[in-house]
Order: structure tokens, then sequence, then C-alpha cells
């Protein structure tokens, strides 16, 4: 992070290394806090490299808090005369949401300025165009985005929203979108997905359903259900992890939570696991849930209390029709993960969670003070740390691939 004068005030600007992890996000978000008071500036790399679990979608968490927060210039670390490399950094996943979300209202310029939009538009409409058939897109991972501050033939997704621009109102409406996201990061270990794609496909589409579902009731509006967030970016990250169980720990070495999963759960040989990821930048689970009533001086736990209340079957932060007993589906997503011992992790607010289906299985309950969730940093499930704070929320998954 440096910090220059502008005009007598002070003006920072935050920068993102091209090896990111998820630790390191924190770190970056805990400068931004510190520096609300002025208009920070970010500056991005043209590609970054990142091993481990989540990391991409908390890097969107991370921009969408920074472009909501203390917006200023975003600037992109690359050469303007490089089309091949400006073509390669909007084709990336990372580098497509990033731009598509604060197109409208900042400016993206090179490290000397160049105003980079007219060189990257031919390129995004690409990408859009890739991402509309899954095609020529990076092996093993998916994006698929939709930004709310775009009409809607342009900024919904068809692989969600089916007729007339309307989410799917049922799982078997996503088969499709399903079997083609499988069709594509599956290409290399084929046989391996095939033989367990009569689970997977069935229990991914009922998780992406009711994840992506989520982030169309509770994700568009602020926490008073008043104003239209914009800009306004969701969407669904996957990726295929292929690796042996000494790398898969090595790569989670920031992550206490996810190395002690990956110790008891992996075997000793290859292994794939699947990473199913929701993202969103909408006002956060605990803002949306308590509406006027928050506070932004509430204790950690009483955010913590409120994330297990919406594991709570039926429970919803929609009010009057539209609620339809639906609750956050996290309770579903819970009992889908649970028979594959699969492992969830809540970025939201101020807080970063887990559930472990290994150690802790799931089992239905209608109270909260029964409904286990541990802190990511402590592995505690009474102590919990106060972090940064990120708008939206991130929900991911590890869904272990068996041979």
């Amino acid at each position: 992070m440096s910090i220059s004068g502008n005009n007598g005030l002070n003006k920072t600007r935050l920068s993102i290394p091209k090896e990111v992890t998820a630790g390191l996000i924190d770190k970056l978000g805990s400068s931004m806090t510190a520096a609300l008071e002025g208009v920070v500036d970010l500056q991005i790399p043209s590609e970054v490299f990142y091993r481990g679990f989540g990391v991409i979608p908390s890097l969107f968490l991370f921009v969408f808090t920074w472009i909501r927060t203390c917006r200023g210039t975003l600037i992109i670390d690359i050469d303007p005369n490089n089309k091949q490399g400006l073509a390669d950094f909007i084709e990336s996943n990372y580098g497509y949401v990033i731009v598509i979300t604060v197109w409208k209202d900042t400016k993206i310029v090179a490290k000397d300025g160049t105003d980079l939009k007219p060189l990257l538009r031919e390129h995004t409409n690409n990408m859009r165009k890739r991402i509309d058939f899954l095609q020529d897109l990076p092996n093993f991972e998916i994006v698929i985005p939709n930004f709310d501050h775009y009409p809607v033939d342009k900024g919904l997704s068809h692989w969600f929203y089916i007729n007339n621009y309307s989410f799917a109102s049922v799982p078997s409406e996503l088969d499709n979108t399903t079997y083609r996201i499988f069709e594509k990061i599956s290409s290399i270990y084929r046989s391996r997905i095939t033989n367990a794609v009569s689970d997977l496909l069935d229990t991914t589409t009922r998780i992406i359903w009711e994840l992506m579902g989520n982030t169309n009731e509770h994700a568009i509006k602020d926490h008073l259900d008043q104003k239209t967030l914009s800009p306004n970016t969701r969407g669904l990250y996957i990726k295929l992890h292929q690796s042996s169980k000494a790398n898969f720990e090595k790569n989670a070495k920031e992550d206490p939570a996810l190395l002690e999963y990956y110790a008891k759960s992996l075997i000793d040989g290859d292994n794939l696991v699947l990473e199913i990821s929701v993202f969103d930048s909408g006002p956060g689970m605990v803002k949306r849930y308590k509406g006027s009533d928050w506070a932004e001086d509430a204790e950690v736990y009483e955010d913590v209390n409120i994330i297990k209340t919406c594991l709570v079957r039926g429970e919803s932060s929609v009010k009057g029709p539209a609620r339809m007993n639906k609750g956050y589906g996290l309770d579903d997503v819970l009992k889908l993960l649970d028979q594959k011992r699969g492992f969830l992790k809540i970025r939201t607010g101020r807080v970063s969670l887990f559930r472990d289906l290994t150690a802790t299985p799931y089992v239905e309950s209608q109270n909260t003070k029964d409904i286990k969730l541990y802190d990511c940093n402590t592995l505690s499930s009474e102590d919990f740390q106060d972090l940064c704070w990120f708008e939206g929320t991130q929900i991911t998954m590890a869904y272990p691939i068996t041979k």
C-alpha cells in the first residue's frame, strides 16, 4: 500500500500482488478499512497466481467492498499496447468479473494513466459470449456472473434465468446448466467424474439452485429492502482441484480449518476436490436479516448467532408473501454436503465461519443453540474473530470426488 498527496487530501493506493492468498486478502481489507476517510485507488495485476480454496471469490468480496466504500480509480498493471495481454486479462475469470463490476462508474486506467476502457471493450464482449456458450474458458474453472446494474439481457445469465429472465423455479430447470459445467471442467478427468456423476449432478444442481436463488432474493437490494444496489454482482464459481494430499495440505497452510479437513478427508494418493462457490455484493447475511435493526457496533457473537439462524430450516430475511418459508436454503446445502462429508465456508460481514461435515455431521434443528459453526482462524465454536468488514457474502464448499 502506498500513500501520496492529492490536492491536500490523503489518497491511498491499495495494490493486489500477483501471488494471492485468502489471508492476504483479509490483510488488504484491514488496510482499506484504515483508509476509509479518503478516496482509495486500487491497483490490480494483469494476472493472479493462487493456490488453495475459495481465494478468487474472497478477492471478489474485497473488490465489492472497495467499490462500495472508498471508490477511486481502478489501475491495471498492464501494457496498454499489448493487445494480447489485454485479451488474456479480460478472458481470465478474475479480470472479467472485476472490470464489468466497476465499469459504469469507475475510471479504469493503466499505470501510465492510459484510459483502458476503449481497449478492453472488444474483449469484454468476447468474454460474455464465451460464458454464454461455456466455450474457450480456462481449464478446470468456470465463473458465471450476473450483473444487476446492466439491462437484464446483458446482465443476467441464461444459465440461471430461464423464462423471460425469471430465476429457475425448480432445481430441474438448472439440470442442463450443471451438465454443461461438468462437461467443461471434467474433460481430462472424465472417467473419474463419470463414476460419480449421478451423485454429483443431482447434488450440485440442488446446491446451485438453492444458493443462486438466495442471491436473487436477498442480494439485489440494500438491507432496508428499499434501494437497488449498483453496481451489484452475483455469481457462481466452480473449480476442480487436483493434487496429492500433501499438496492440498501445503496449499491450505494459511487456512487451519481446511487443513484439518484435508488431513481427515483426503486419501494419500491423488485427489479431486470440487470447489463450489456462490458470491454476491449484496448487504450481507447479517445486515439483510436485521434490516433497520442492524447496528455497526454490535458484538461479533450477535452476527454469528444470526448466521446460525439462517441455517435453521424455514428462517428467512424476506418478509411477506415472497418469503415462501424457504430461508436461505443453507439447511438444504448442509444436508446435501453431508452425503459426501463436505466442507462449508461462509464469509460475510466481519466473520469467517466453517462447518466440517466429517467432524460435525448434519442434524436438522429448529434451535440456533444446536447449530454448529466454527471460526475459520481459531477453530473454536465460542471464540470468534472480528475481521475487516466485507460487503456481500461468499459461500464456498469443498466436495471430494472419490475414485
